[in-house]
């Protein structure tokens, strides 16, 4: 089992991530020749073998002999590219700058090595069309298609359409668009590219469609049209109209439907959903996912739309709401094959095209740029680049047995990542199915990438074959980046924290700050009043950071901790982080000294004031890449009145305040308790006070709530309007200010006033009875304020939800209107949604205006339990999209009683997946008999113009 390790001083506290390789395996010293062991190469060569500085060259191979053989490709210069038991196979080279010599060699046992070479040559001159594509791929005749392109080292472009020259342009070369009439049923584009004598070409052929007009009727299945793909003109008039069209598919092929103008536009919000052959079973919808309010089903992003059986299927077009409006529908049916873009039958890859080269082979097999194999641990480091910056680079790794695989990426090499903007690099790992097992993006030197088996639990992984991909975010290019590969087994030394490890630094040695038993090793212990302590810190490496360096402390009850680090002379030898844990080294804070010598200040450092009795450590590490004697002197401070720590440990009373002094008539008394400057009881009062410049002490004024769910407001004024030159931080906290319930800040960029108001700032809405205090912490100013509070009675319709008035509320949407989701008597008006357990989901939609909360009803029938599972997203029928930026929800379940048992916001920020889901929460988990709620409300200020709710009941 691996859990989350117990120190993290920021990332350079973290156990450094190294490794030791154990163990040996002896040759034999008297080798016997085997007859069987046969070794030999049949094919090697490099494609292309003169490159452009820069580019890479796709390396294959065939080899036979008997079964265990062993293939090594190495480059001169480069050293070592793969180690492979494949007999057939593919690799990409690392980016190439100089004339390069690729040497295969074949082992097995005791046979003659078998050996081949093949040279690729650098030519400065050399020129490369990267890419070439046509968009759409099948346009309407008569119509236009989109050509871009990307090559290297070329002066000049020129576009020819058979023997046609339609574009040229010496400006446009390293990158371009054009745009070109298609009126013939076929069209080959070829780009030239050329530079002097030297010329590069690439071509891409598009057939056009003729759209065929619409033939009423066809409002159903059994009175579709028949369609052979390519183009149909239509309309949806009136607006209930639906068109239905019968496409024939063949065995394992897929569909591709898009609505639009005709002309790259869209008239009206369209639907397009895909049937069965049965006609009435829907595989898959779309609203909006063409241009603008115009629908696209696109088997490249939803596999419901591939692999489909032979038959006739059916399309049906039609409006959203009252929309009307002409349309142009454009069907590609698709036949499997490698390039199409989307992932069949024995398929390990498809990128849309079959080009060599770009990971993805012409065969859409991973092409590998390297391979780590091998008994564990192994390790392998690989250089590489993203250009262009849709490319992926593949590494083969190889697990002989239960262990982990990491990896981390450095741009250009492992320990930097500059510069931080345009090398975002993404790493994700896959299985030999194809499933991805682990992804990340920033996880390591940000923005570069780590796969982390600490952060990662789904790292430890069984043995197997497994593809690591190395991409780039938001496909920007990236000249040259480093990726480093290990794999390590299970146990102490692998970097890995496994129960019951609490350090894992990636050796079994001693004195280094994790023991050879993976136990943290402490270096001293302080017991009151203090002491100093001396230890060793190595220097910091990025690339592999060191363990810190631990000193026990021993504290009474209600201490606090005071912690230099020094060169014992009152000097500071190199920059440090120091941090306090507890006893289970669990962190409880860490200060940075920037450079500077760092220091734990109780009185600044809360987490280090007032402590509980018992044992805690002390860690520190250098911050730089210098290394040697550290002093850390310790004070611990017993629990005073006036220490400007508020102690509530360690004394007889525990203290309210503590302003530093034991003077009464200062806000904090001789005693530490709060001293009011006024007292407020219903139903309103003003009180003045006079406020100190910023930093100065805190006023406090004690309010009374006399009922149950009463709410308080704050205005605050100098007596000039709304113009407030005296604007202090507000807080509201119990009455014995052991709880703060929430604050507002000054608006220090405007003259507005500060204020509490219970329906923006709800904690100070719907309170129990009691007394609480308010706190005025200067900020803005300095002097007069008049302070106005009014305690508000619970009422339904001034827009506070009051749950502990004696009509409690389940809603208050600012009025008692019934029909519009929250009754006249404030009782939230839910919509029920039929979702029975173990049911197919249910969907349900609507819409959000800003503040508008959505609720449904769902009910687990007596003596039954079941889980809900519920998410949002934006386009019908297709969850998987998710929510972009502007449709950001929010999701709760409540229960009966309007407790929140579950929330989310964020489906998965690092991909702008805005949606919201309750899938997996623990809180919703096994739920007994009731009614339970969904509220589903927009973030922030936003709005959303529809979305879909899905819910179904797991039992």
């Amino acid at each position: 089992m691996v859990r989350t390790t117990p120190y993290s001083l920021g990332l350079a506290l973290v156990a450094g991530l190294s490794f030791a390789a154990c163990g040996s395996d002896e040759p034999d010293p008297d080798p016997k020749p085997n007859p069987t062991d046969t070794v030999k190469v049949e094919a090697f060569a490099a494609t292309p073998t003169t490159v452009a500085p820069g580019q890479t060259t796709t390396l294959t191979w065939t080899v036979s002999g008997s079964a265990g053989l062993s293939v090594k490709i190495e480059a001169t210069p480069g050293g070592e590219l793969t180690t492979s038991t494949m007999l057939t196979g593919s690799i990409m080279s690392a980016p190439i700058n100089a004339n390069t010599t690729f040497k295969i060699t074949v082992t097995k046992g005791t046979a003659t090595p078998a050996t081949r070479e093949v040279t690729v040559n650098v030519d400065a001159n050399a020129i490369a069309v990267n890419m070439f594509t046509a968009t759409p791929a099948m346009p309407v005749r008569g119509g236009q298609v989109t050509l871009q392109w990307t090559t290297s080292n070329a002066t000049s472009v020129e576009i020819f359409d058979g023997a046609t020259s339609r574009f040229t342009s010496t400006t446009m070369v390293a990158m371009g668009t054009t745009t070109l009439a298609v009126p013939n049923a076929t069209h080959t584009f070829r780009l030239v590219a050329t530079s002097g004598a030297m010329m590069a070409e690439r071509s891409v052929t598009v057939n056009t469609t003729v759209p065929v007009g619409e033939v009423e009727p066809n409002n159903d299945p059994t009175t579709a049209q028949v369609l052979a793909g390519g183009n149909a003109m239509g309309a949806v008039n009136p607006a209930d109209d639906v068109d239905y069209y019968r496409i024939s598919v063949p065995a394992n092929g897929n569909v591709r439907a898009e609505t639009s103008d005709g002309a790259g536009g869209c008239n009206f919000d369209s639907i397009v959903t895909l049937f069965a052959p049965d006609g009435t079973t829907q595989i898959a919808t779309n609203d909006d996912g063409g241009e603008g309010l115009c629908s696209l089903l696109d088997p490249t992003t939803n596999e419901d739309l591939t692999n489909l059986g032979a038959g006739d299927y059916y399309l049906a077009v039609e409006a959203v709401g009252t929309a009307t409006g002409a349309y142009s529908l454009t069907v590609v049916i698709g036949t499997p094959g490698c390039g199409n873009g989307i992932l069949e039958g024995t398929e390990q890859c498809d990128d849309g095209n079959t080009t060599d080269g770009d990971g993805c082979t012409a065969v859409c097999q991973i092409s590998f740029a390297g391979t780590v194999m091998g008994p564990l641990p192994q390790i392998g480091s690989f250089s590489g680049a993203i250009v262009p910056g849709t490319r992926e680079d593949n590494y083969q790794v190889v697990l002989p047995a239960m262990g982990y695989i990491i990896a981390r990426t450095g741009v250009p090499t492992i320990g930097t990542c500059e510069p931080s903007g345009a090398n975002d690099t993404i790493l994700e790992l896959f299985d030999s199915a194809g499933t991805s097992v682990a992804r990340n993006d920033d996880g390591g030197q940000a923005p570069c990438s780590f796969l982390d088996p600490n952060a990662i639990p789904a790292l430890l992984l069984p043995a197997g074959t497994y593809t690591l991909r190395v991409t780039s975010y938001q496909s920007q290019e990236i000249a040259g980046y480093t990726v480093e590969i290990r794999t390590v087994g299970l146990g102490c030394g692998n970097t890995i924290v496994e129960d019951p490890e609490l350090c894992d630094d990636g050796n079994t040695a001693n004195t280094d700050g994790c023991s050879s038993t993976c136990t943290i090793e402490t270096f001293g212990t302080i017991n009151p009043p203090g002491g100093d302590v001396v230890v060793t810190v190595p220097a910091d490496d990025p690339a592999n950071p060191p363990f810190p360096r631990f000193i026990e402390v021993n504290i009474n009850e209600g201490q606090s901790i005071t912690a230099t680090t020094s060169d014992g002379a009152g000097g500071c030898p190199f920059g440090t982080l120091i941090g306090l844990f507890s006893a289970d080294f669990t962190q409880l804070g860490v200060v940075n000294g920037n450079g500077g010598c760092a220091n734990i200040n109780p009185v600044e450092d809360a987490f280090a004031a007032n402590l509980a009795a018992g044992l805690y450590h002390i860690a520190v590490i250098s911050s730089e890449a210098v290394g040697g004697p550290l002093t850390i002197t310790v004070n611990l401070l017993n629990p005073a009145c006036g220490n400007n720590i508020p102690e509530t440990l360690g004394l007889a009373t525990a203290e309210q305040c503590d302003d530093g002094n034991t003077a009464n008539g200062d806000g904090c008394s001789s005693t530490c308790t709060i001293e009011v400057a006024g007292t407020v009881n219903p139903p309103s009062g003003n009180v003045n006070v006079t406020l100190e410049p910023e930093g100065g002490r805190s006023t406090f004024i004690r309010i009374n709530t006399t009922v149950a769910g009463q709410s308080i407001r704050i205005v605050t004024s100098n007596g000039n309007g709304n113009v407030c030159t005296v604007q202090p931080d507000l807080a509201l906290n119990s009455g014995d200010f052991t709880t703060r319930l929430g604050f507002v800040l000054a608006d220090d960029t405007t003259t507005d006033c500060t204020g509490i108001d219970p329906v923006t700032n709800t904690f100070a809405s719907n309170l129990a009875v009691g007394s609480y205090l308010l706190q005025l912490a200067p900020w803005v100013g300095q002097g007069a304020l008049q302070v106005q509070v009014t305690i508000v009675n619970p009422a339904c319709g001034n827009n506070i939800t009051e749950t502990l008035a004696a009509n409690a509320e389940t809603c208050d949407d600012g009025n008692t209107t019934a029909g519009d989701g929250c009754n006249a008597t404030c009782q939230v008006e839910a919509t029920p949604i039929a979702a029975t357990i173990g049911g197919a989901f249910v969907t349900v939609s609507g819409a959000l205006a800003t503040g508008e909360i959505d609720t449904y009803s769902l009910v687990i029938p007596n003596g039954m339990t079941a889980t809900v599972e519920a998410l949002t997203y934006t386009t019908q029928g297709m969850p998987a999209l998710g929510c972009g930026t502007p449709d950001d929800t929010i999701l709760e379940l409540r229960s009966s009683t309007f407790a929140v048992l579950a929330s989310n916001d964020d489906i998965d920020i690092d991909t702008d997946n805005l949606c919201s889901s309750v899938v997996g929460e623990p809180g919703a988990a096994a739920l007994a008999a009731g009614t339970y709620y969904l509220q589903v409300r927009p973030f922030g200020s936003g709005s959303l113009a529809n979305y879909y709710l899905d819910v179904r009941l797991v039992p």
